[in-house]
């Protein structure tokens, strides 16, 4: 007897990480006057624009807004603000015109490369990590005649669809002080929850600023606003029942500072404009054929893998980090803390282990401090802090292989003056995890046949290893299943030490 396979397609989202790529990006800031005696604290965001996939290689804008707090030939505080634009390649074979593209980019790290009495020159490393999906169909064997079949199924998730949109989130409140001037603003935001919609996804998070700032009596100063925000975003295809996750990004933010000097305080309203990016995977049955038989011939039979990745869920945590910063013999004694300004988080590793994730980064701030300078005067100085860390998170279902996207930022900063020469530096950090399992999937995609089998003796014995099944025992005697189970009616597998009895009549 002939076999003959019958065949399905089915659609598979095929993944792939790329090496990370790093872009080195400089920026002139210029101060008018030309008086720049000292630059104190600097610090650099950068924003995706847009990352398209043409073939052989993904082209990613975007803009890196530079930022510095500088000290003038008087002693007084400014600052300087630009931004510069960039422009990479990420080159790979597996992009086509048709990828799906998920980029992510973030700063590396940042320098003072010069300084004049006119212009401060900063650069920046940007680091930018990115995923292609190529979906595609598969031709699989679904079922045949003439031969046996071992059909499994299981869930995995595809993706359903997204979107990208923009709106504002605002505060208002009061500081107890006259606020001269705003030296530098900054904002992060993380996603908190995401729910997916009819053709929606609506997220959760919340967003920090913190503002340093110079008071009418010359002091810094420094406050902090927690921003809860919600929104709803439109996604074509997206459905209630898939799981949605997000990403967040603060593009812009502005600060109005109302005085009102007989009350001896400040109204301050915050805007920011916060991009988010949602993606939404749908949870489908795919049923394959993983192994085949012929009691008559030989089969030859052509297998494939499929990478297969299913969106787990999204964990949100809180995690403290400490750290010293110590000055350099050449440096004036803290005598008083003022702020800390220019904070950054830089992922380096994330080590998925069973049941959980590790997660290796530096955190770094610079210090704004008041002492006294050699000729008895009263001076404003700066230290850098850089706090590696390693944390390790609890993710159940996590395990070796699996894929983490991660999402950080510094929510609070508190720092302490230890004997004027070492300033104690404690972060708060908020990270949204995104778990993905990761498998290779064996699924029979072809088979044809060979030559006929001898003919076997009418009586077989046969002994299962302890984790063989039911299907294994039929491939290694040559019956179906359920002939197995006639002559074997109190058989239950796996089991060791178990005879099995099949006997075959002859005609």
């Amino acid at each position: 007897m002939a076999i003959t396979p019958k065949y399905e397609n089915i659609r598979v989202d095929d993944y792939k990480a790329l090496p990370p790529k790093q872009t080195a990006v400089e920026c002139v800031l210029r101060a008018e006057e030309g008086s720049i005696k000292n630059v104190l604290s600097i610090k650099c965001d950068c924003q995706l624009l847009s990352c398209e996939a043409m073939a052989g290689e993904a082209r990613i804008s975007g803009r890196v807004d530079f930022k510095a707090i500088y000290e003038d030939d008087e002693g007084e505080l400014d600052t300087l603000a630009y931004y510069a634009d960039f422009n990479d390649r990420v080159e790979d074979p597996g992009i086509t015109p048709v990828s799906r593209l998920f980029c992510q980019v973030s700063v590396a790290d940042v320098e003072t490369v010069s300084v004049a009495k006119d212009e401060i020159k900063l650069a920046c490393v940007l680091e930018c990590a990115l995923k292609v999906n190529n979906p595609y169909e598969m031709s699989l064997l679904s079922e045949g005649e003439g031969f046996l079949c071992n059909s499994t199924s299981r869930n995995s998730c595809s993706y359903s669809g997204g979107g990208r949109e923009s709106f504002e989130a605002s505060d208002e409140f009061e500081e107890k002080r006259v606020i001269k001037k705003v030296l530098l603003s900054e904002a992060a935001a993380v996603i908190t929850d995401a729910g997916a919609g009819v053709n929606s996804v609506t997220v959760e998070g919340e967003a920090v600023v913190r503002l340093n700032y110079v008071d009418d009596e010359g002091e810094v100063g420094t406050c902090q606003r927690v921003i809860p925000f919600s929104h709803e975003i439109e996604a074509k295809d997206v459905l209630p029942s898939d799981k949605a996750f997000a990403d967040a990004q603060v593009r812009s933010l502005k600060v109005n500072a109302i005085v009102d000097e007989e009350r001896n305080m400040t109204a301050i309203s915050l805007s920011l404009d916060i991009e988010v990016t949602a993606r939404a995977y749908g949870s489908e049955c795919i049923s394959y054929v993983d192994d085949v038989f012929s009691p008559q011939c030989k089969l030859n039979v052509t297998y494939n893998g499929i990478n297969s990745r299913t969106y787990i869920g999204s964990y949100n945590y809180k995690q403290t980090i400490e750290g010293t910063a110590s000055l350099d013999d050449d440096m004036m004694p803290v005598e008083r803390i003022l702020a800390a300004a220019g904070g950054r988080v830089y992922i380096a590793n994330i080590l998925p282990e069973e049941g959980k994730v590790t997660v290796e980064g530096i955190a770094s701030a610079t210090v704004l401090y008041a002492g006294t300078g050699n000729e008895g005067e009263r001076r404003v100085a700066s230290v850098g802090v850089e706090i590696p860390f390693s944390i390790t998170l609890d993710i159940e279902g996590a395990k070796p292989g699996d894929t983490v996207e991660l999402k950080a930022a510094i929510f609070d900063i508190e720092t302490r003056s230890h004997r004027g020469r070492e300033i104690e530096v404690r972060m708060q950090l908020r990270l949204r995890a995104d778990l993905f399992s990761d498998e290779v999937i064996t699924v029979v995609s072809d088979v044809e046949e060979g030559e006929p089998l001898a003919q076997q003796c009418s009586i077989s014995i046969y002994m299962p290893g302890e984790n063989e099944k039911l299907w294994d025992v039929a491939k290694q005697l040559g019956m179906p299943p359920e002939t197995i189970l006639e002559f074997n009616p109190d058989l239950q597998l796996p089991a060791e030490g178990v005879r099995v009895f099949v006997y075959r009549q002859k005609f």
